[in-house]
């Protein structure tokens, strides 16, 4: 079965590939004289390919037909009437020169998963999704996926190039429902020109800055009922284990904090830094990294690793309250907590597929299949609280997200922006929310850390 599943028949592998290639139709409905110029391919598939060299391949299927005759494996008839059948060739598979992002994410999605579920290596696995004849029913929407692609693929939706530059910014968006379904991705800017290449939003680990925030230091703090909708947070800084004061506000020179007090509602809304601070101080940075490796299935964290004789780790204050992780994070988990603020608290591991199966005798046999499952991470009213602080952001007088409110005015969107760098200059660009239908996650800089030019 494994053989038949991957011989080599020149522009596909395998006898289900092969049906359709050359005949337009699947295995079990083949003749025997289409079946056997099949086996007869294998021995040379450029000599001896119909439509490269039809003369080769009607003489060795002749062969083949009277060996077949000869060995008793078919009647004195049977040879008669399949070494005079006139074959048609005519193939019904179609080909995409460059497939979206989405496939090359559900292939290597597919390959991990029959890898894990049947022990078998990377290569074996890549070659069943190529040339085992599978069906794989694939999540993604296509309508949405081919807007994102063509709002990527508009270079007038990015800055312009900067001729000192040796390439130009960098992006990454991930998108998905509130049960997991991963709906649309797009993995860098530009239009696509190559299959299976890098994509940004779940292989490049890239910094979220402030839209940290609300995972690693409001949720939990909600969470645990340290702080609740309206608390007042009093803008000034903590005090840091070597004496220092620490940290500065966005826009604001070092050292300078107005000391007033304001809401928690505000302090998102603004995005306020020395709240956040205050915030992981309260949890302690141990709590924080917990809540987002253990309820929200964050990998890319440094629990503690040496590095060049130096120990680095996210178990701070700086990467849980301000997003300044050792490595970054990607896109894709930073939607798949996003998730949580959109469907009451509960966490769905993103999945693009819904099942995989293969064709066994005019059968469908089930190989890998999908099992949604939320975990609450949250409870219902962390949720709530969360997306209505969340709301502001967009919404209110002072959010960071507030040009969006200009054509999304009903929409009830929550989100948080996140930026990396300094008052002088930026890095990094970062926002994660949702609409009442989607939950999503973007970044944009430049793939080498260089600052952002406006």
């Amino acid at each position: 079965e494994t053989y038949l599943n991957l011989l080599p028949l020149g522009a596909v592998n395998g006898v289900g590939a092969g049906a359709n290639y050359f005949f337009g139709k699947d295995v079990e409905d083949l003749t025997l004289a289409e079946c056997a110029y099949l086996a007869s391919i294998t021995k040379g598939p450029s000599l001896y390919s119909p439509y490269l060299h039809p003369e080769n391949a009607r003489r060795r299927q002749q062969t083949v037909l009277y060996k077949m005759y000869e060995q008793g494996y078919i009647t004195a008839e049977e040879y008669k009437q399949a070494a005079a059948e006139e074959v048609n060739f005519h193939s019904s598979i179609k080909y995409e020169a460059v497939q979206d992002y989405y496939t090359d994410l559900l292939i290597e999605n597919v390959i991990a998963d029959l890898m894990d579920a049947y022990g078998c290596t990377y290569q074996y696995a890549e070659s069943m999704v190529f040339h085992g004849g599978l069906k794989i029913y694939s999540a993604e929407i296509p309508e949405q996926q081919a807007k994102v692609e063509a709002i990527f693929a508009d270079e007038s939706n990015f800055p312009k190039p900067i001729a000192t530059d040796k390439e130009d910014p960098q992006a990454a968006i991930f998108i998905m429902d509130y049960d997991g379904r991963v709906v649309a991705t797009v993995g860098g800017r530009g239009e696509k020109t190559a299959n299976r290449v890098q994509n940004r939003a779940t292989m490049a680990k890239r910094q979220i800055g402030s839209a940290i925030k609300p995972l690693a230091a409001y949720t939990p703090a909600i969470e645990m009922n340290l702080v609740h909708y309206s608390t007042p947070m009093n803008d000034h800084p903590i005090t840091l284990s070597n004496g220092s004061e620490w940290p500065p506000n966005y826009g604001s020179k070092p050292g300078v904090y107005s000391y007033k007090d304001q809401p928690l509602e505000f302090a998102l809304q603004n995005s306020t830094n020395t709240t956040a601070a205050q915030l992981v101080e309260m949890l302690t940075p141990q709590k924080s990294f917990d809540f987002v490796t253990q309820k929200l299935f964050f990998t890319t964290l440094v629990k503690g690793e040496k590095r060049n004789g130096q120990v680095f780790t996210d178990i701070d204050y700086s990467p849980m309250a301000l997003g300044g992780m050792t490595d970054g994070v990607y896109c894709s988990e930073v939607t798949a907590a996003y998730q949580i603020f959109g469907n009451g608290g509960f966490y769905n591991e993103p999945y693009t597929y819904y099942k995989v199966t293969v064709m066994e005798k005019s059968t469908e046999r089930l190989l890998l299949e999908t099992k949604k499952s939320s975990i609450r991470a949250v409870q219902e009213d962390t949720a709530y609280v969360m997306n209505r602080m969340m709301q502001r952001v967009i919404y209110g007088p002072s959010g960071t997200a507030k040009e969006l409110a200009r054509d999304w005015e009903d929409w009830h969107i929550f989100g948080k922006t996140g930026t990396t760098g300094s008052t002088q200059y930026t890095r990094d660009k970062y926002f994660a929310g949702g609409t009442p239908y989607f939950v999503g996650a973007c970044w944009m800089g430049y793939d080498y850390n260089k600052e952002l030019n406006n």
